[in-house]
């Protein structure tokens, strides 16, 4: 490892300091490699991909364009997880479902994402805190429900989002699989009227009406996924998913009036792994 190197090299330079000092930098340097070493140790695979993706410019945009997708999944023992989207830890489980906090990233909106909403502003992406359940049966079939609220930068909202995913094809060598999946979210009034909302400023800025969005269902979207292993540490993923937002968030200015409910993506990344047990 490196921090066995790193130990070594210092290990070497105590020469130059008192016994004492020596002996003490030297049990920290040992400490900080074996921290090091147990630490990588529980980390099971690292993977990392890139692609493009084609979709809205902003959610409920009727706009479209292609941009890089990149997505990033760390697993640490069988309990941590990280990914693009955030964190979550398992606490514990009762027989298939698990339990635990998460820690979410939310999507963001540039200052002029669009010019049929410019006047708008900038929403910056915001840290999500929550709990989430998740529930696993054998054929790959899964689901999860969390909650989770916005704490600064660009909302201060609730979520609640259900997710469920199923494999529904996997060819006789298993190096093709198919899934289908589905979720939809609930969201109260603060994150509405950030994402969907329309205050007397911004409608003066954009020429769109003032709107006030309450609590609401902001959408539900199916997605099928096709994964091709084309070794044991590459695999390319494709991904299309339509999303019809619903309830106070279709009935937003910024939907209804120069975008549109039906959300279309199609993404392709291809994806490296690393496997470190």
């Amino acid at each position: 490892m490196a921090w066995g190197v790193f130990a070594a090299t210092g290990c070497a330079a105590l020469s130059f300091v008192s016994p004492a000092r020596a002996d003490a930098l030297s049990e920290l340097s040992a400490n900080i490699s074996s921290v090091s070493d147990l630490v990588f140790q529980d980390i099971q695979h690292i993977t990392i991909g890139l692609g493009p993706k084609f979709g809205p410019d902003y959610k409920g945009s009727d706009d479209y364009k292609v941009k890089p997708d990149l997505t990033f999944n760390l697993r640490f023992g069988n309990r941590f997880s990280a990914s693009t989207e955030g964190v979550e830890f398992t606490l514990f489980g009762i027989r298939r479902v698990t339990f635990g906090p998460t820690v979410h990233i939310s999507g963001r909106r540039g200052a002029h994402v669009n010019p049929d909403i410019e006047g708008l502003g900038r929403l910056r992406r915001s840290p999500e805190l929550g709990v989430f359940a998740k529930a696993l049966w054998p054929d790959q079939l899964s689901l999860r429900l969390s909650v989770r609220q916005g704490i600064a930068r660009g909302h201060e909202g609730t979520l609640v989002e259900l997710e469920g995913s199923a494999q529904v094809y996997r060819n006789a060598s298993e190096d093709v699989t198919g899934y289908l999946g589905f979720s939809t979210t609930w969201t109260d009034s603060h994150y509405t009227q950030s994402f969907f909302g329309i205050d007397a400023g911004q409608a003066a800025a954009s020429g769109l009406p003032e709107y006030h969005p309450g609590n609401s269902m902001r959408d539900a979207s199916v997605s099928a996924t096709l994964r091709w292993v084309l070794s044991p540490h590459w695999a390319l993923n494709s991904v299309a998913e339509y999303s019809r937002l619903i309830d106070d968030v279709a009935s937003s200015p910024m939907v209804e009036d120069v975008g549109s409910p039906n959300q279309f993506s199609i993404g392709v990344v291809m994806a490296r792994t690393f496997r470190l047990k």
